[in-house]
């Protein structure tokens, strides 16, 4: 049954409850978000979205998931707690696609584009359902024998003929002796060329490993549980290893002289469909001659005896058992220098030698994963025609799940990137369309899917095709909201909720909710010509790239004008964090001898800027995981104001520095009870645990003693309350303080808390706090800021504030180039690079 005849399974009017939400800076609002529906959520940057998205409707949604678990079941994973409002009923399970979530997908080193898009789990199934394996040494296939397949040849030949069936003992040293083996009831042994007796008077040969026969019969004369019985002996004793020798009335025809035949020379070259065991080497036992066919429960090359790894999925994972034994699915290894090399052991392919040897239609998983998926959907495609009809049957349903989920990656414009490609060199808009992919692909149904910014790192023309895969999720009767500001998808969406009207204390109420058409037109605007290009005098400069030589552009050359604004624009996978973040910002980097520039191992020449003195780069990652790190700390004017209460008169005479005035330090003033985190939580047992404000400290992080000191009749902890515009009124009189709250408040930050903890912030803040503590930093001289998509999560009212801020950094002296799309920082460029995406990369 398709997507679109599934019966509907919820009615028109249900819809999401919220009453009296308090998350962070949401005011007590109530809101009704209907189910089966694309919800777009809008406002500026802090202005609530996150906190209602993310902090409460996916919160709640995974603490019901969770909640529906056995309560032993539930002491095992995390515990999720209740989001702070009144009432929210009628949200299902959620999955969350964020900023968060696709740079924690990006750390780590073993992560490509396959594990993020729920590939890599197919094409394990197809190997180890139609995967062949071939001695890399030898070229020939490897093959496993059971009990089964030795009495089927045995059964196969030709009625009369006489056999032995036995095994080897090619081990020397503890070797039990031939009576040793006439006791457990074997009464032969072959060895030097004739059929000896096992007994006390018998001794095993000083060169020449030894075979004991476990039975003797002739074809026709023996029944088959017999056969199957002696097999199994045999296989027991040896190890996994048994021998068949069939006697030959002549030599058979194109078979050596058995006269010249080196005794220990190695098999015939055999046919290729069961070279393992269907002739072997011709040996003279007593005179006549026979036939030896060596059969492994194992996979053992008969010709250089090297052992293989089973062919079970998880041999085809770089992740696990499939990982290259020296770079562990890595795929890198430490080279002379600074920079990674490929790894000589699986050249760079993940893949240990053993899965790289098992092959589909001629190639292997590491062969498979080094294609695009706009290339492996054609080769997968086309399996139907060169597996054989067994293979073919048992893989049909793995090869059409395949073949689905890299057609959901192609339609997200992602069918350019290659499998094995790392995680860490995608963006943060190219890893969650993989993970939006995957989410589609998996056929989930009846959830709540909360998207963060899908058109982060998009052209224009790309916006449709978000908008057809989140339609996608729709049908499959999926409830979609979206953190958004792109206009198509706001106006393509069946009901939108506008949060506002400003940030942080002045936003946190709904200003619109309902149909995007009916939407106010002034909603989402731009103040008029607040973008457009400013006149800048004569160029004086520039810095080039030349002779690049890089995966993932096609670009030979690309100048950047010193003291100017360049945009880097261009779709998907055009290379614009490449260009950017990882060349131009390492290149000028490693000139400078910064130590955090990063590895860079690709080639390229760098020319002019000899007049930059430094290079920052401020990208997308996160600014701290610690609770204890806030704006205050972040704009190093925690320090000054430390420093302030430690020259007032009380302190001095209670015998206080700074450090007293530190909630981070033991040996400063920190409540004692919390620890100077200001809550303390409370185990429930198998309930949520509840935090609350510390009743020693009543949440404000300091012992009484610290906070009976004033200044200007205010604490510490009354400092730390403070909004940035109240806290730069407050310190009017301190000039390097004022600077620093000027500059959040130059770029819309002005209504943080001091104290608030970091990771509260939305991304948009984030990026936009760095850029702050950018330009508070001592003017060095010319450098370079180069930014990664900094309009992720912004509004477009916001990106106003932002050009204003790199049009001062300009004005010092300084060089920025930005990756990004934005309509608006394009306009207000000094200069502009477009890119297009390569084949595949």
């Amino acid at each position: 049954m398709s997507a679109s005849t599934l019966p509907d399974v919820q009615t028109p009017t249900r819809q999401m409850e919220l009453r009296g939400v308090r998350v962070h800076n949401l005011k007590n609002i109530d809101v009704d978000i209907p189910l089966g529906k694309l919800v777009v959520l809008s406002g500026v940057s802090g202005s609530g979205k996150s906190s209602l998205a993310f902090d409460t409707l996916f919160a709640e949604g995974q603490r019901r998931y969770i909640e529906s678990f056995s309560v032993s079941a539930r002491q095992h994973l995390e515990r999720i707690d209740r989001p702070d409002a009144d009432r929210i009923a009628h949200v299902p399970l959620a999955i969350a696609i964020r900023s968060d979530s696709a740079r924690g997908q990006r750390a780590d080193s073993r992560t490509t584009v396959a594990v993020i898009a729920d590939l890599l789990d197919g094409l394990r199934m197809l190997f180890s359902r139609a995967g062949h394996t071939l001695c890399p040494q030898c070229q020939i296939e490897v093959k496993s024998h059971s009990t089964l397949d030795v009495v089927r040849t045995i059964l196969g030949l030709p009625v009369g003929t006489r056999c032995q069936l036995g095994f080897a003992l090619p081990e020397i040293q503890g070797r039990p002796a031939p009576a040793a083996w006439l006791a457990r009831g074997f009464a032969r042994g072959i060895w030097g060329g004739a059929t000896q007796d096992l007994g006390a008077n018998s001794t095993w040969p000083a060169s020449e490993t030894p075979w004991i026969i476990s039975d003797r019969l002739v074809v026709g004369k023996v029944s088959e549980e017999r056969l199957l019985e002696s097999v199994e002996v045999a296989y027991r004793e040896g190890n996994g290893q048994c021998v068949l020798l069939t006697e030959v009335s002549r030599p058979e025809k194109n078979s050596p002289d058995p006269s010249a035949l080196d005794p220990s020379s190695s098999e015939t070259s055999l046919p290729e469909s069961d070279a393992q065991s269907r002739v072997g080497e011709v040996q003279i036992v007593d005179g006549r001659n026979w036939t030896v066919r060596h059969f492994h429960r194992s996979l053992t090359c008969t010709s250089c005896g090297k052992l293989y790894l089973p062919t079970e999925p998880r041999l085809f994972s770089h992740l696990s058992a499939g990982s290259c034994t020296i770079c562990r699915g890595t795929g890198r290894t430490a080279g002379d220098g600074p920079t990674p090399a490929p790894c000589p052991a699986c050249l760079g392919t993940r893949y240990r030698e053993e899965a790289r040897a098992v092959q589909v239609a001629g190639r292997s998983i590491a062969d498979m994963c080094q294609l695009s998926s706009s290339e492996l959907i054609n080769v997968i495609e086309g399996l139907g025609e060169t597996l054989s009809p067994v293979e073919a049957q048992a893989t049909l349903l793995v090869r059409r799940e395949i073949t689905r989920r890299l057609g959901d990656v192609i339609q997200l414009g992602m069918g350019y990137v290659t499998l094995n490609r790392d995680a860490s060199t995608l963006s943060g808009g190219e890893t969650r369309r993989l993970m939006l992919a995957a989410t589609i692909g998996s056929g989930v149904t009846g959830t709540l899917m909360v998207i963060d910014e899908l058109s982060a790192g998009l052209a224009e023309e790309e916006i449709p095709r978000m908008i057809a895969a989140l339609r996608r999720l729709q049908e499959l009767r999926n409830s979609v909201v979206v953190v958004e500001h792109s206009p198509l998808i706001v106006q393509a969406a069946d009901h939108v909720i506008e949060l506002g009207p400003a940030a942080g204390p002045g936003g946190g109420t709904i200003v619109y909710q309902g149909s995007p058409q009916e939407r106010p037109a002034t909603a989402g605007t731009t103040e008029p010509n607040s973008t457009g290009h400013q006149p800048t005098s004569a160029k004086s400069g520039s810095l080039r790239l030349s002779r690049i030589q890089h995966p993932y552009l096609r670009l030979k050359e690309a100048k950047f004008p010193l003291r100017r604004l360049t945009v880097v624009s261009g779709p998907g996978g055009s290379g614009k964090t490449s260009l950017t973040t990882q060349l131009l910002f390492p290149a000028v980097g490693r000139r400078l001898g910064l130590a955090g520039a990063g590895a860079l191992d690709h080639s390229y020449e760098l020319k002019g800027g000899d007049e930059l003195v430094d290079a920052v780069l401020i990208d997308q990652s996160p600014l701290t995981k610690s609770s204890r790190s806030n704006p205050a700390t972040w704009l190093e004017v925690f320090d000054e104001i430390r420093q302030t209460f430690a020259m007032t008169a009380d302190a001095k005479q209670k015998g206080f520095t700074a450090q007293s005035f530190s909630f981070n330090s033991a040996q400063g003033g920190r409540c004692r009870s919390c620890l100077g985190s200001g809550l303390l939580k409370q185990d429930m047992n198998f309930l949520p645990d509840v935090t609350l404000p510390c009743p020693e400290c009543q949440g404000t992080r300091y012992r009484r003693e610290i906070r009976e000191v004033k200044y200007r009749g205010r604490s510490i902890a009354d400092v730390l309350a403070m909004s940035v515009s109240d806290a730069a009124a407050f310190f009017r009189s301190q000039p390097r303080v004022q600077y620093r709250f000027q500059l959040l408040k130059q770029i819309g930050l002005d209504y943080l808390v001091l104290g608030q903890p970091s990771e509260t912030l939305s991304g948009g803040e984030a990026q936009r706090l760095k850029l702050a503590a950018r330009l508070a930093m001592p003017n060095k001289g010319p450098s370079l800021i180069v930014c990664d998509e900094p309009t992720t999560g912004l509004h477009p009212r916001d990106v106003v504030r932002l050009i204003a801020c790199f049009r001062e950094l300009i004005a010092n002296g300084h060089t920025v180039v930005l990756a990004d799309n934005s309509p608006e920082l394009i306009a207000a460029a000094d200069h502009s690079i477009r890119l297009e995406p390569a084949t595949s990369i």
